[in-house]
């Protein structure tokens, strides 16, 4: 589970004045979104606003070293962190880390539809980032492509458990309730996505730099129109399936045609698997029933959270949800 982080407005406040030479007015709290392992702020200071991530102190800045990277090779779209006096990525703070980044005032295409200018951009941004040169001294610190079988394993295991175990909390009473009545659709995903590995690993298709992590949440206009890419955490050397499984999975929102026409207009007409789309399609949405229910299992978090995790694992299963587009690539 990730380390509980603590927030201490006096402390962070302190770390960005001796840290970058900003004196704080505020620090309002931020909605985390899904990523349980940081904190966010919206920092104000005279004159300016800051967007402040808190991350565990065992989080390495092998990430932050890619945003940095590829915002100075001509990808600006790329949001990167601002350095401290001493040039550094990032701050120390008690038992974590500070990273601080320019606050942009705009909208996700989680929460609008892009432009069609955008949808090209974005496309074109996403091959920059798949072309990128990356030295051989960064290499080393981007985590390799394993098709790892830890979320399908976890899958497996909160089933046994919601058949061994007993409950009383209404929340997960409902979510014991649907994974009995959805199981034997959940074993046809986990036997779906195995086989799909199976046959995707034998391509052996070459590796790039990836986002991973590239859906509608993350794909940013800024308030002049101008497209970012955000919360490059999770950096990837993978198949460019990784991320080009985003563009019309359902995930978060769905696609039009139109829209993913205007996005490969703007990547190019690439050589992918339709055996790998929808490996990557089945196993994200594994990973996501398996961390919302551990939300709902083990997490210590307010009732309406775990209440909101449960109906974000409930839709996946809706009618023209992730579920669906993944089944559908490969008919």
């Amino acid at each position: 589970m990730p380390e509980k982080l603590k927030f201490n407005e006096t402390a962070v406040a302190n770390c960005l004045l001796n840290n970058y030479g900003i004196e704080v007015v505020r620090v309002v709290p931020i909605d985390g979104g899904a990523d349980q392992n940081a904190l966010v702020f919206k920092v104000e200071s005279r004159g300016s606003i800051y967007f402040l991530k808190q991350k565990p102190s065992s989080v390495d800045d092998s990430a932050l070293v890619v945003q940095d990277f590829l915002h100075n090779q001509d990808i600006s779209e790329v949001l990167s962190p601002i350095k401290t006096n001493d040039q550094k990525l990032s701050a120390s703070i008690n038992q974590s880390k500070l990273v601080l980044y320019p606050y942009i005032e705009g909208f996700s295409n989680a929460e609008k539809p892009l432009s069609e200018q955008n949808w090209i951009e974005f496309g074109q941004t996403l091959k920059k980032i798949h072309s990128a040169n990356i030295p051989e001294s960064l290499q080393g610190s981007i985590r390799l492509e394993t098709y790892s079988t830890r979320f399908p394993k976890d899958l497996v295991r909160i089933i046994s458990q919601i058949h061994e175990d007993s409950f009383t909390d209404p929340t997960t009473l409902r979510m014991v309730e649907f994974f009995r009545l959805k199981e034997e659709e959940l074993n046809k995903l986990l036997l779906r996505t195995d086989q799909l590995c199976s046959k995707f690993k034998a391509q052996s298709r070459p590796l790039v730099l990836c986002h991973s992590d590239i859906h509608a949440g993350n794909r940013f206009v800024d308030k002049n129109g101008g497209l970012r890419i955000i919360d490059f955490d999770e950096p990837i050397f993978a198949p460019i399936e990784r991320d080009l499984m985003f563009i019309g999975s359902g995930i978060i929102r769905p696609d039009t045609s139109q829209e993913i026409d205007l996005f490969y207009r703007g990547y190019g007409k690439p050589d992918f698997s339709l055996e790998a789309i929808a490996y990557y399609r089945c196993q994200r949405i594994i990973e996501d029933i398996v961390l919302y229910a551990e939300d709902v299992l083990y997490r210590d978090i307010d009732v309406s959270d775990k209440a909101t995790s449960l109906d974000c694992l409930v839709s996946n299963f809706n009618s023209g949800g992730p579920l669906e587009f993944a089944y559908q690539t490969i008919k």
